[in-house]
């Protein structure tokens, strides 16, 4: 007979791991698109503004150009931010389970888990801060590239 016993836990841990390393997977490479999306539209409102034959013919274009990509600035800093405290999330859960592995005591172990889900909810709200920056941001230069259009016909 084996030695191995299926539990029906194990299942169920497996399966959570699993998931948990496919969302670790998925943030980081959303994070990666949206920066990438930004750093591209970044390059090209730049090219736009030291294009010759490129004129603000309004106050809304203008606006909605230099708003807009303040905005997307402020969305890559929050990634950044994002980026560096998911790190920190990463090295707070070494901890946990370096603790766990040296048979630490239970009172430390859960001040490591209290940390933990402290920094996993930043993680969570940077995310969705930098997801909201970006959206406006692009709308706005999106629209400002409208306008500017539309002005010259």
């Amino acid at each position: 007979m084996s030695d191995f016993v299926h539990k029906p836990e194990d299942k169920d841990n497996n399966s959570f791991v699993r998931w948990q390393q496919l969302s670790i997977s998925e943030m980081g490479k959303m994070i990666s698109l949206f920066l990438g999306i930004a750093f591209a539209t970044i390059g090209f409102v730049v090219s736009q503004l030291i294009s010759a034959d490129f004129i603000f013919r309004n106050y809304w274009d203008k606006f909605l150009f230099s708003f807009g990509s303040v905005v997307l600035l402020a969305h890559i800093v929050v990634s950044l931010i994002l980026t560096l405290n998911r790190l920190k999330d990463f090295k707070q859960t070494a901890k946990i389970a370096r603790a766990i592995q040296k048979e630490e005591s239970i009172s430390t172990i859960d001040n490591l888990r209290d940390e933990l889900e402290v920094v996993g909810g930043n993680t969570w709200c940077l995310f969705r801060s930098s997801l909201w920056l970006f959206g406006i941001a692009e709308s706005l230069i999106i629209i400002g590239f409208i306008v500017q259009i539309s002005n010259k016909f």
